[in-house]
């Protein structure tokens, strides 16, 4: 079986509204409880770069269900 992963971030300069929340996002081919290490792995990276899941960054997570 293989995954299929990807993310992406909205822009951080003036095309993003003035206080809004930069969000990452997640889009998998499996759902996320099928692949719960590579989730934990990917929520690891933005707090090791000072970015704190609905403090000062969204994730947003999709895959099949």
């Amino acid at each position: 079986m293989s995954a299929l992963g990807s993310a992406t971030t909205r822009p951080t300069n003036g095309a993003r509204a003035k206080g809004a929340m930069p969000a990452i996002g997640s889009l998998r081919s499996t759902p996320p409880a099928d692949s719960a290490l590579l989730v934990a792995a990917f929520r690891r990276g933005p707090k090791e770069t000072g970015y704190f899941e609905r403090q000062n960054v969204a994730i947003e997570y999709r895959g099949s269900t």
